[in-house]
């Protein structure tokens, strides 16, 4: 059966940073000079003529060729016969075994359909534990040379690794191009399991993005929210009062004259909290947010946006689209931080830091409750 290292191709060798790139050009004693576009191009080239190259040089970068900066979402699975593998479902759909043989189609002969073309098994005592590597067309851009412009169709490789011991599908790829993985999936796998279904990110932590922070241990940095009570209109009266009072709070700040402030405040209150305004139950601080979608308030990488003072006051008024954890991991012996976009609408996750497996395997085991 196929392993990770012949499932590798030169897109997953553009991903590397320069740093990585140069780890597998010194395994394999190629010159590690020219720009970085130009050492991924020898080294897939290189790799791509010699399985004994190809095993050596990728040693240095397995835990990370295939994680990266990648968006991941998950789908836990039942199956309908707990005796079946999937794997022989698949290989039966497909047509071939892809965990023992590849099928690359043409480039003009893909669709907007994913395309199973690969995969290989985690581990060899971990049959039930494999990944596919899926290609999907994602369109065609035009290159203009000279007085004419040639088209060319851009693809996407991805990831899909599939647990039939612990019960899970993990789809490593952006939120559009794993509808279409799922959809695929779904259709291979009809009958095998149960419906599948993207498993929420916050769904198991009381849907709060603040607790799945304090289950890895991380700092919340950034979030992106609405307002709870959504304000459809604002009379241009009501803008200018809220305005008003903000505008009367800095000069306030600057001059110190309270008189002029509780003039503001008594004018502004007369507009915004009468009965048929809409606006009577409506704490002013939630009024102020209607429009506001991202709120960092000066937390950044290093500080945690749960203990910033005007967080806490607009919290109880804000439905959370997702944001921003920094948490730390051990990884091989080294404590690294890890950095992830949570995002509770599409129910993905993003590594703005480049991930390692052991990382995605961390967020996995929280998210799916493993251990």
């Amino acid at each position: 059966m196929y392993r990770l290292y012949d499932m590798v191709y030169l897109p997953d060798i553009m991903k590397l940073n320069r740093d990585s790139l140069e780890s597998i050009a010194i395994e394999i004693d190629i010159p590690t000079d020219g720009s970085a576009v130009e050492l991924a191009q020898r080294l897939g080239d290189a790799i791509a003529s010699s399985r004994e190259i190809r095993y050596q040089g990728l040693i240095p970068v397995e835990s990370i060729i295939l994680a990266g900066k990648v968006s991941v979402s998950w789908y836990p699975f039942v199956k309908s016969n707990n005796e079946e593998n999937l794997i022989n479902v698949i290989t039966e759909r497909l047509q071939f075994n892809p965990l023992r043989e590849t099928k690359i189609p043409p480039l003009d002969q893909l669709s907007s359909e994913p395309v199973v073309i690969g995969g290989f098994i985690r581990h060899p005592d971990m049959p039930n534990q494999y990944f596919l590597r899926i290609m999907v067309k994602t369109g065609i851009k035009r290159t203009v040379s000279g007085l004419s412009a040639t088209p060319q169709i851009t693809t996407a490789l991805c990831s899909v690794y599939i647990n039939e011991d612990e019960g899970f599908i993990e789809v490593r790829a952006d939120s559009k191009q794993a509808n279409k993985i799922e959809k695929m999936l779904a259709k291979i796998l009809e009958g095998h399991i149960e419906a599948l279904d993207r498993r929420s990110v916050v769904a198991p932590f009381g849907y709060e993005i603040e607790n799945l922070a304090t289950e890895l241990n991380g700092r919340l940095v950034e979030t992106e929210a609405i307002p709870e009570a959504i304000l459809d209109t604002l009379s241009v009266e009501q803008v200018q009062s809220v305005v008003d009072i903000l505008t009367a709070i800095d000069t306030y700040l600057q001059d110190g004259n309270m008189v002029d402030l509780e003039q503001v405040l008594q004018s502004a209150k007369t507009i915004l909290s009468e009965p048929d305004t809409g606006f009577a139950n409506i704490p002013f601080s939630a009024t102020v947010l209607a429009g506001m979608e991202r709120l960092g308030m000066g937390a950044g990488d290093e500080g945690e946006l749960r203990l910033q003072p005007l967080y806490t006051l607009l919290r109880p008024h804000l439905q959370n689209q997702g944001g921003n954890i920094q948490f730390p991991l051990v990884d091989e012996g080294v404590t690294r931080y890890y950095k992830i976009k949570v995002g509770l609408v599409t129910n993905t996750v993003f590594f703005v830091t480049p991930a390692s497996e052991n990382a995605i395997a961390h967020v996995r085991n929280k998210i799916l409750r493993l251990r």
